[in-house]
């Protein structure tokens, strides 16, 4: 049985939980099991509104997550239409942050992370541990065992009997937890099988680490990885226990990390391939060595693509992104400001401006989207551009 995730990171779970006290801005996640039948992407579907391919999110007291619908055209665009297939609080598993403005969100599915044959849960949490943040990895568990459970993720790595006294827990999950103010948990995502060994792993970007230098790690997948659910694992320490890779960000202020994603496998080599932004970077280049600069771009923003490896280890350096040490390719900003890969919107929010596009032109390779929310073509400020890059190999 497939779900739906929905992060709402400002939200008090007392809307929507059985916690029964206010926790302003705690944040949840809610993961909805549809019931059989139940397709809300059918084209064909009654409930969709005008026949079209989306629905509106309800985001209310009672129904949340929820669609609203307009069945009918009529000259009230939203009229309120709950159908009892969709999902309510009794078909639905709730996360939710344990202390005022946790800000749990930025959730997304792994595969299957511990290679049990169900799918996995990423989870951030940036505010946790007094702002060091947190990435929680929640392990898939079978439907009928955890629809209509809720768990404030804090308690995950508690033994099993310690959860919250209005439902017993049945999750289990791993902590990573970043250093003193890096708020960890801004960007996470399956990363595919990154080495090649049969076993989705994940990246997880922290963009505040050395000073903003930022960086990403890679956490390997793998059947023992249940063996970690009961300590927390901090991030600075992913190399040297041997459970993957730390990507290092180039200079101060670049932010790396800031957004991370899979890519597919861009240069067909049989392992999935990874992507970092580091949107303020500057690029200032003098490619024919002449003395003269032929590229000088402040925050142009640039986005590593990072080629998959079962030999890769350690803590790497995205300067070397590109060379026989870190093969891959780099993607720079066409003009000064733009802030490729995660830019910050008008509300202040940052862009996910990074994703695998699948195999659009079919011929085996991974594709990857990369946006610029900054950018301005054509003389339209801010407009912003999005490029679509084909993957042809080896860059």
């Amino acid at each position: 049985m497939t779900g739906l995730v929905v992060s709402v990171p400002g939200r008090d779970p007392i809307t929507n939980t059985m916690i029964g006290q206010s926790l302003a801005g705690a944040g949840v996640v809610s993961l909805y099991y549809p019931t059989r039948g139940f397709n809300p992407w059918n084209l064909d579907d009654e409930y969709l509104p005008h026949q079209g391919p989306f629905h509106y999110i309800l985001d209310d007291y009672t129904y949340s997550p929820g669609y609203v619908v307009d069945p009918d055209c009529s000259p009230t665009p939203c009229e309120h239409w709950i159908n009892e297939r969709l999902p309510i609080p009794t078909r639905t598993a709730r996360f939710y942050g344990g202390f005022t403005g946790a800000a749990v969100g930025n959730s997304s599915v792994v595969s299957d992370f511990n290679a049990d044959g169900l799918a996995d849960i990423l989870i951030g949490s940036p505010l946790s541990h007094e702002g060091a943040g947190a990435a929680f990895i929640v392990i898939g568990r079978l439907p009928p065992l955890v629809i209509s459970s809720e768990l404030p993720l804090e308690e995950l790595g508690l033994p099993i009997e310690s959860g919250s006294p209005q439902t017993s827990r049945v999750f289990d999950g791993i902590r990573v937890v970043g250093s003193a103010d890096s708020r960890l948990g801004q960007s996470q995502a399956d990363a595919g099988d990154f080495n090649n060994d049969g076993i989705s792993d994940v990246v997880i970007g922290s963009p505040l680490v050395s000073n903003r230098r930022g960086g990403a790690a890679v956490f390997f997948g793998s059947r023992e990885v249940i063996n970690l659910t009961q300590e927390e694992i901090p991030y600075d320490e992913i190399p040297a226990r041997g459970l993957g890779i730390i990507f290092l960000g180039e200079i101060e202020e670049d932010y790396a990390g800031a957004r991370v994603s899979g890519a597919g496998d861009v240069d067909g080599d049989g392992n999935d391939d990874i992507l970092i932004a580091a949107p303020n970077r500057s690029i200032r280049l003098d490619i024919d060595l002449d003395g003269t600069l032929e590229i000088d771009r402040t925050e142009c923003g640039v986005v590593y693509l990072i080629y998959g490896s079962p030999h890769l280890s350690g803590t790497l350096e995205l300067a070397d992104v590109g060379t026989a040490r870190l093969p891959g390719a780099v993607f720079i900003g066409r003009h000064s400001g733009d802030h490729l890969g995660a830019g910050l919107g008008e509300q202040g929010d940052r862009a996910n401006g990074i994703a695998s596009a699948g195999d659009i032109d079919s011929d085996g390779y991974g594709d990857i989207l990369i946006g610029a929310i900054s950018a301005s073509p054509r003389d339209r400020l801010r407009a912003g551009e999005v490029y679509l890059l084909y993957g042809v190999g080896d860059y």
